[in-house]
């Protein structure tokens, strides 16, 4: 399925990735902070955090010593919470990060940067070649870009339960905590939840992996925020572009860079979900 030429106005949205990506306690996303920091310096470095979500790389590279942080998204909401989230985490780091609302396809070149981080953003982009030209532009000389991008067969449910089974106990466990009531849905695989959210449209505030409304467009989702704006809705396939690590590795090489690692996520009894690339302009 190709990219929907709506996925940016559905990701500018108050209520909608907002809602759903949230990441707090999951090993994957844990994981993925722990590697940057064992394989990058960020000592003394400028960083740009590329569509920066929640904040969570941008705070983590605070606290690693970055010289300074700016963080951008396209969501103003996601850079209410960020912001929000920077607060928590001390005054030292709030002051480090210089929060703004931004589409990374279009960022001006009169700042440079030591450090481009853009996880989690590459299979959401509609002219991806077109971002890592302007990322070598503002690039100093041998700055680094992080990226990664999901497999293709990540999508499948079946991948998911191989992967996940004691992190989903985990996160039943927590959310029983939190509310019994839900605690027998909770049990249920990942696509049985979404069946009946569905159908019985239910008003449970998850995030997409655990239940959330699923719909078949990205177009779909907007009109139904717009009539809706308190439902719980998940990006739709549409929203999203898996790469193969070939693919991905020659866009690099055509745009300036010179890929230095490829890690695999995943631990190793696990099926990779997909690739962290480290780059360096060249």
């Amino acid at each position: 399925m190709s990219l929907s030429p709506l996925v940016k106005e559905y990701f500018k949205m108050d209520n909608a990735a907002s809602v759903w990506w949230v990441t707090d306690g999951d090993w994957r996303y844990d994981r993925q902070l722990d590697v940057l920091n064992k394989r990058v310096n960020f000592s003394n470095r400028t960083v740009l955090d590329a569509a920066t979500g929640r904040g969570r790389f941008a705070i983590r590279f605070a606290e690693a010593g970055a010289k300074s942080i700016t963080a951008v998204d396209i969501s103003p909401k996601m850079i209410e919470i960020a912001s929000e989230n920077a607060k928590k985490a001390g005054t030292h780091i709030f002051e480090k990060i210089d929060f703004a609302v931004s589409d990374i396809e279009n960022l001006g070149t009169d700042h440079k940067y030591d450090v481009i981080n853009a996880m989690e953003i590459m299979v959401h982009l509609p002219n991806p070649k077109k971002t890592l030209e302007n990322f070598h532009k503002i690039l100093n000389d041998k700055g680094l870009l992080l990226m990664n991008v999901d497999y293709p067969i990540s999508k499948y449910s079946f991948f998911h339960f191989y992967n996940n089974p004691v992190n989903h106990l985990k996160i039943s466990l927590y959310r029983t905590c939190k509310n019994s009531k839900v605690f027998v849905y909770n049990q249920l695989p990942g696509n049985v939840r979404r069946f009946f959210a569905n159908k019985y449209n239910k008003k449970i505030k998850y995030n997409y992996v655990s239940g959330s409304k699923v719909m078949k467009t990205t177009k779909e989702v907007i009109e139904q925020l717009k009539k809706s704006p308190d439902q719980n809705l998940s990006r739709a396939e549409d929203a999203i572009q898996r790469y193969k690590k070939k693919e991905l590795v020659s866009m690099l090489i055509d745009t300036g860079f010179k890929v230095k690692d490829i890690i695999k996520e995943g631990k190793w009894w696990q099926i990779p979900y997909g690739i962290i690339i480290i780059a360096e302009k060249s």
